[in-house]
């Protein structure tokens, strides 16, 4: 049979009506996907972007976004977050009112608006969003994401009068030491992490020199510290201490300065710092009798502050660098016991500093001057989920995991006294909605 050919100009024009509906066809689809409820596949394509940090690309895909769907309060709101990962304030809040102009009854998206006009300096319009949120909800991680925007995050108790300076914490079977500055010098204490009355404070050192960087042995029976030499080659040496029978032994003897100890988790090493190889810091490991030193890092950086993960296989410390907001910064890594495996687990431009494991290894906390003073964060071992738990405008540092992980000791202020003291955070008994209801109203006053 023979077929009839169609002619060309028929068939260029039957060409052009099937794409012509195709691409009508592709357009009333994406904008049935974007004006859908719920996650859909294109703004999980805009969130995939944001979540890998392609955070210029996330903001052009949502405007095209916008272009099909201008009223989709989803787009806005994910167009907001873009602007905020670009420090774009001013552009992240038109879009994130415009998200709750369209959704009002969102409460994420009230909190991400709460959040934007506290980083853009509008206090007064933020606390006034997380009313609203804590009126209108019971959501468990909301209320302490309100918590942690608006001060600390859990009560804390301070454990040393606010007359005495203290700083340097460590802490073990139930034990907490400590640098108290006594006698026109520093001297080690210790103390029973209940004792808020000082009934058993006992110190440990009674030297006409600088004594500090306190680290207890597991089983609490030990302090490892250190001691400014004053005679021969004036320097930092390490010492360890029983507190029992105040027996002490010297465990570094060289003409630079070693200083932060740390025990690892069966007791039977000692991780530290010294610049015995030259001008920076780097980190070293002996055995807790100071036999078998051995240098760890090899790096161009100053390395501060080691501590040993639970299961003794990997170390955190803080690298210092020139550069940063401050003239200098440093971010918290990770090397395994043996100086392999070096991991950058921070990245911001501002001093992070005094790492230390969580009991079951799988948080790190650490203190960091990112926001204007120093403040308490917490993160997961390998740099993600990072959370702010101190937020009160004063010094907060050298946080330690209590060993049964409910409770963080660290140092800190309180409004009535500048001396810096030993706190300790109970984990488990956040600030309850009523309680942060109540701050930011007086906030508000």
């Amino acid at each position: 049979m023979n077929r009839e050919t169609p002619n060309r100009g028929t068939y260029t024009r039957s060409v052009r009506h099937h794409v012509s509906l195709l691409t009508i066809f592709g357009c009333f689809i994406l904008l049935v996907s974007v004006c859908g409820c719920g996650d859909n596949i294109a703004i999980q394509k805009g969130k995939a972007l944001i979540a890998s940090g392609e955070y210029q690309d996330a903001a052009a895909y949502f405007r095209q976004l916008l272009e099909a769907a201008p009223e989709n309060p989803e787009v806005h709101f994910q167009l907001g977050m873009a602007y905020q990962h670009l420090d774009q304030q001013g552009k992240a809040l038109d879009s994130l009112r415009t998200a709750a102009r369209y959704a009002p009854q969102r409460m994420d998206i009230q909190l991400a608006l709460g959040e934007a006009y506290m980083a853009a300096g509008h206090d007064r319009f933020a606390l006034n969003s997380f009313l609203k949120i804590l009126e209108n909800t019971d959501r468990e991680e909301w209320i302490q994401d309100i918590g942690r925007l608006t001060g600390d995050l859990h009560p804390s108790t301070r454990l040393t009068p606010d007359f005495v300076q203290i700083h340097d914490v460590s802490t073990a079977a139930g034990t907490v030491a400590f640098t108290a500055f006594v006698d026109d010098n520093n001297e080690i204490y210790v103390m029973d992490i209940t004792d808020i009355n000082g009934e058993n404070r006992q110190r440990l050192t009674f030297n006409d020199t600088s004594d500090y960087n306190p680290a207890l042995s597991p089983d609490g029976k030990k302090v490892a510290y250190v001691s400014f030499i004053r005679w021969t080659n004036p320097n930092d040496e390490i010492f360890v201490i029983d507190i029992s029978t105040k027996a002490n032994e010297r465990l570094t003897a060289n003409t630079a300065t070693d200083s932060n100890p740390t025990f690892s988790p069966d007791g039977s090493k000692i991780a530290f710092e010294s610049n015995r190889a030259g001008v920076n810091s780097e980190i070293y490991i002996m055995d807790a009798d100071g036999k078998s030193q051995k240098r760890l890092t090899r790096t161009q950086t100053n390395n501060h502050g080691p501590a040993f993960s639970p299961d003794g296989g990997r170390i955190a410390f803080a690298a210092y660098a020139v550069g940063g907001t401050l003239g200098v910064s440093s971010q918290i890594c990770a090397i395994d016991s043996d100086g392999s495996n070096f991991t950058k687990l921070t990245d911001d431009p501002a001093i992070n500093a005094h790492p230390t494991f969580s009991p079951d290894g799988t948080q790190i906390a650490f203190d960091s001057y990112r926001d204007g003073d120093t403040e308490i964060i917490v993160m997961d071992a390998d740099g993600k989920h990072q959370k702010q738990l101190t937020n009160n405008h004063l010094i907060n540092s050298d946080p330690i995991f209590t060993p049964d992980g409910t409770r963080i000791v660290y140092v800190g202020q309180s409004d009535s006294s500048q001396n810096l003291g030993v706190y300790v955070m109970d984990l488990g008994q956040p600030f309850t909605r009523e309680e942060i209801v109540k701050r930011i109203e007086a906030r508000l006053e």
